[in-house]
């Protein structure tokens, strides 16, 4: 009778594993996949963005930087609609974690950038 309790776990182990790969029905992506794709498109968002304001921008007291940030954040929700994924089931919570690292991504990149006066 121990084994039949025994081999019972395993099973119910196996099956909670199981929903952890299962892919999105509208998307086709995983939640593992999905969130690796929106965490490297808003870093390398971000830090393009860093580029082309330090191509474009001397001055780190100009506004207009941050438009470059802003287009960096509407090209990357284009492009996850382009590759599949269901930016309307974002949210708020996955809406500002985009803009949040984009942004972050870019201040930091920018000041090493301007400190080191790398461009």
């Amino acid at each position: 009778m121990a084994t039949e309790t025994g081999e019972g776990a395993a099973d119910d182990v196996s099956g909670s594993q199981g929903s952890a790969v299962d892919t999105d029905d509208e998307s086709g992506f995983s939640d593992y996949e999905r969130s690796a794709i929106v965490t490297m498109g808003s870093t390398l968002s971000g830090i393009a963005a860093a580029i082309v304001s330090a191509l474009y921008i001397s001055d780190p007291q100009n506004n207009t930087a941050l438009a470059f940030v802003a287009v960096a954040i509407f090209v990357q929700l284009i492009l996850y609609r382009v590759i599949g994924l269901e930016v309307d089931d974002f949210g708020i919570k996955g809406n500002l974690y985009i803009t949040l690292m984009t942004f972050i991504l870019w201040f930091l990149s920018w000041g090493i950038i301007l400190t080191t006066d790398a461009f």
